[in-house]
Formats: structure tokens, sequence, C-alpha cells
């Protein structure tokens, strides 16, 4: 009997998210493309001083940037918080 082996590949992406609170998580972001550190909205909203209702309208309007995580998690682009205070100044 003749053995007959087959070769794949599979490819996979995969996203681990290991945190220490309060500090945020080093990534690149997909909206703006740029190495940042991604924040909760409840720590967005303490950098900005916003409440978190108005960190997810701002992310609703496009004025910064949000990645919707699996699972529901959403991370905010610290880029996208800095470009906004710096705007409204």
């Amino acid at each position: 009997m003749k053995k007959t082996s087959t070769e794949g590949t599979i490819e996979t992406d995969e996203i681990w998210i290991i945190r220490r609170p309060g500090r945020g998580l080093a990534a690149r972001c997909p909206e703006c493309g740029e190495r940042t550190t991604l924040f909760t909205p409840d720590e967005a909203a303490l950098l900005t001083e916003l409440n978190q209702r108005e960190i997810f309208r701002q992310i609703d309007s496009g004025l910064i940037h949000g990645v919707k995580m699996p699972g529901g998690l959403v991370l905010v682009c610290s880029n996208s918080i800095v470009k906004l205070s710096t705007d409204a100044i």
C-alpha cells in the first residue's frame, strides 16, 4: 500500500490583550495606522475630562478613533485623543 501525504497552510489572525490597569495597550490603530496606546472609554474619559457618553459620541462622529474588539470591548486611540485636544485649542 502506497502512503500519501498532504501539506496545507492555515493562516489565522489573533489579537491577545494583556493589560495592566490604567496603562493602556500599545498597538497599531486600524483607523489611522499609527502605533499608539489604546485606552478603554473610561480611561479616555479620565484623560480628556469628558464623560464616557461623550467619548462614544466622539467615536460615532469620527472625531476620535474607536476600535471594537471581539467580545464587544471598545478601545480608543490615544493619537486621536491628542489630536482632538489640540484641535479644541
